[in-house]
């Protein structure tokens, strides 16, 4: 006989297994334990069991509450006419119309127009509680359907799970029936949907049929036959079966009982529990704040009203532009004070001393050199005029105590002897090629013989 903890082994360790792609879900963390101890096919089918039942109750829950809306209040039950909407306490926002009768002022006390107002009013319910009850016969649909899908989504995977059971089960306990896997399969969960109406559920469970299914056992087991049973063929009900084939399935209901509440009814109770345990603490913290930002208010008015005492006649508006006007002037004393520190009288900014050492200015701007002009003629005083400036040394040029050379005395006696000697025609003599004396002389004589 094949010992069922190698069966484990070797299913667990098959070539690409993926034990943790099966529970990945954060959701999953209080069945990870128990799905952990099944075989590798199992496993990944428990996983995606658990994921797609909390997934669907999300969505049968939303269901609910759009239904819930609309609150049965909204009708008035007769016991000799039928039942007759009264005014409903939600209306759509589709519903709602907005008509109103248009007149002119001369007619808003005419008889004729208060009774065609009130006609419209009346129009205007009507209109409304049938739109409302036509939504909600809608939101009603929706909700049944999205219970019964998910009533189909659980019976598909514990099909699912009932077959690979009882594959592996009957490698230990050989079985023999007449029936095929899936009939067996099919009555299989039927004996576990009895046993689970039966079962007393635990205080800290939720029912199984009337909170988790939403869905009476009878109800449960017309859907498990009509949508996975072969149409063509006929389930027989009270079919006799032998004492081996109610025994193994006796085994095989009470695994199904062991497995699937844990990952469906005790998983959405723990989910429901947390969510419950994180609204509450949301709405703790949201309400501490709350306090908080009061508090802080009224410590704020009363340090406001503090400040503001003696002048009752001062709003809130009004302290604030004080306190920025004294904020401002304060500024501006305070920058005043640090231009005049130091001195008492303005200083007026100086050019920048680019030259190199203490106590240097840069000088001004050289003016342009000029040939001196001659005197004019016939003019005597010409030696009593103020003696032509020499040539000014360059800016960045400096002065040495080294004696003048013969050359450079040479050269300066030269200059000014021309500079007092101008020649007669009131221009300097100049140095030029040979010739310019004769040329001189002949303009003299033209000019001579040429005067009266």
């Amino acid at each position: 006989m094949t010992n069922h903890n190698d069966l484990n082994l070797n299913a667990n360790t098959l070539p690409g297994a993926d034990e943790k792609k099966a529970i990945a879900d954060p959701r999953l963390k209080p069945i990870v334990k128990l799905i952990e101890t099944q075989l590798m096919p199992v496993k990944e089918v428990l996983a995606d069991f658990a994921k797609a039942m909390l997934d669907n109750t999300i969505a049968l829950e939303n269901r609910i509450k759009s239904f819930e809306k609309y609150s049965p209040r909204t009708l008035e039950d007769t016991p000799n006419e039928p039942q007759e909407p009264n005014e409903p306490s939600f209306i759509p926002r589709s519903a709602r119309v907005k008509l109103e009768l248009n007149y002119s002022k001369a007619l808003a006390n005419d008889t004729e127009i208060n009774g065609l107002k009130r006609e419209l009013e009346l129009c205007k319910k009507d209109f409304t509680r049938k739109v409302t009850m036509i939504f909600k016969s809608c939101a009603e649909l929706e909700l049944n359907h999205c219970k019964l899908d998910r009533i189909k989504t659980f019976l598909a995977y514990t099909l699912k799970i009932t077959e690979a059971l009882i594959v592996f089960e009957r490698i230990e306990r050989p079985m023999v029936t007449t029936l095929n896997t899936l009939h067996y399969s099919i009555r299989t969960i039927v004996s576990f949907l009895r046993k689970i109406r039966l079962r007393v559920p635990p205080p800290n469970e939720l029912n199984f049929y009337l909170e988790y299914l939403k869905m009476d056992e009878g109800d449960v087991r017309e859907v498990l036959v009509k949508n996975f049973f072969p149409s063509e063929n006929t389930f027989e009900w009270d079919i006799e079966r032998t004492a081996s084939e109610l025994e193994f399935q006796e085994i095989i209901a009470n695994k199904l009982i062991n497995l699937l509440l844990p990952i469906t009814v005790e998983l959405q109770y723990t989910i429901n529990k947390e969510n419950t345990i994180k609204k509450a603490a949301t709405t703790l913290a949201a309400k501490f704040k709350a306090t908080a930002i009061r508090t802080a208010t009224e410590a704020t008015a009363i340090a406001i009203e503090e400040i503001t005492t003696g002048n009752n006649n001062t709003n809130m508006e009004q302290h604030i532009n004080k306190l920025i006007e004294a904020a401002i002037k304060k500024h501006t004393s305070n920058k005043q004070q640090k231009n005049a520190k130091g001195s008492k009288s303005p200083q007026t900014s100086l050019p920048k001393n680019n030259r190199q050492g203490k106590g240097k200015t840069k000088p001004g701007p050289h003016p342009p050199k000029h040939n001196p002009k001659a005197p004019p003629k016939n003019k005597t005083n010409s030696e009593k005029e103020k003696p032509s400036k020499q040539p000014e040394e360059p800016p960045n040029t400096k002065k040495t105590n080294t004696k003048e050379t013969p050359q450079n005395r040479q050269k300066r006696k030269r200059q000014h002897n021309q500079n007092q000697n101008p020649d007669p025609q009131g221009g300097k003599k100049r140095d030029g090629r040979k010739g310019n004396g004769k040329k001189n002389k002949r303009q003299k004589l033209n000019k001579t013989t040429n005067s009266p």
